[in-house]
């Protein structure tokens, strides 16, 4: 474990250390910037034991201050975003006595250098999931419960008037230790899970509809880091077992998505309207164990299962649904694949 802190330069691709993190090495701390200061709190010691502490940068003196406490359980593998210049902080685990994934939410004021209980997430708590910040609401899902099982929801939180919203599912592989950052607009998630996977996704919260863009180009990885300068975001370090000190910026404006890959991939369903199953042939996923979602034509999700393909079809059982229009969403040879048919 480190304690060092290095600062990054987009324009001359540079990097300069600056002074080091005063409460010690730390592991899966959580961090974000509030107006020009940065702060950074809990994560394990190298004793393994979560940590409290919570500390400001300041870059302009390159100096720590120490702040208030976090206030709830030492946590580590937390996530965490801003709003309106408060900082947010949910999940994450106690380790060791408890080995306790949390899921509640705290709230700070840098004003008042304050840490006050927000609430807790509907679902079970989390460690190393993905949460970024769009439009004034903290997006968070994925992560490890607390049954080791790595999860693809995917929840809303409005500080506006403290409600919880679960959206679309994440429609890439169930994953913790992912990467996610906002920008312009839209949410991106990727690699992480059991597998060091490199593949990239798009949240749109308008349309509540991910989508899948291009592979990150770099090693499949975990524990990786991100940051936004601007318009650009930027993926740094993880590991795969050999671990990396490489960066990649993301361009939001340079994606292609996957669509001509979907294109062509012949995949087809019938019938149409179908009465009690829908047939999809996915040519060559046959013995495949593929995740589905059925949402309806406002994006709420009314159904999802997981289907063994059968001779390169896979039947969805339908007769279950109300008559309407459907949106079927599935990832079939690594690509995401939308299917609109009626019952």
């Amino acid at each position: 474990m480190y304690q060092d802190l290095w600062e990054y330069d987009p324009g001359s691709d540079t990097w300069m250390q600056k002074m080091d993190y005063p409460a010690g090495p730390r592991l899966s701390s959580f961090g974000f910037s509030i107006g020009s200061t940065g702060y950074a709190g809990c994560g394990l010691d190298q004793n393994l034991y979560a940590q409290s502490t919570f500390y400001a940068y300041h870059p302009s003196t390159n100096s720590w201050t120490a702040k208030a406490f976090f206030i709830g359980t030492p946590i580590f593998g937390a996530s965490s975003c801003v709003i309106n210049n408060k900082g947010y902080v949910v999940c994450g685990d106690d380790w060791d006595p408890n080995y306790w994934r949390h899921n509640e939410m705290y709230r700070y004021d840098p004003v008042a250098d304050s840490w006050n209980y927000e609430t807790t997430m509907p679902a079970d708590g989390r460690r190393d999931p993905v949460g970024f910040a769009i439009n004034g609401k903290f997006y968070v899902g994925t992560g490890s419960d607390n049954s080791y099982i790595e999860n693809y929801d995917w929840w809303e939180y409005d500080p506006a008037n403290g409600v919880w919203t679960q959206k679309s599912n994440f429609i890439g592989s169930a994953r913790s230790q992912a990467v996610g950052w906002s920008v312009g607009g839209k949410g991106y998630l990727g690699t992480g899970g059991v597998a060091d996977v490199n593949d990239f996704w798009e949240y749109d919260p308008v349309s509540n509809s991910w989508s899948q863009v291009d592979d990150f180009p770099g090693q499949g990885r975990e524990n990786a880091q991100s940051f936004v300068i601007g318009t650009k975001a930027y993926l740094v370090c993880g590991t795969s077992g050999v671990n990396y000190n490489d960066i990649w910026e993301f361009d939001p404006l340079n994606i292609t998505g996957m669509n001509e890959q979907e294109d062509a991939v012949d995949i087809t369903s019938w019938p149409n309207p179908a009465t009690d199953v829908l047939n999809v042939r996915l040519p060559n996923e046959n013995g495949t164990m593929i995740h589905y979602q059925i949402s309806d034509i406002s994006g709420r999700i009314t159904k999802e299962d997981n289907i063994r393909v059968d001779g390169s079809v896979m039947q969805v059982p339908v007769n279950d649904l109300a008559s309407g229009t459907y949106i079927l969403n599935l990832v079939a040879e690594g690509k995401a694949h939308r299917l609109e048919f009626v019952k």
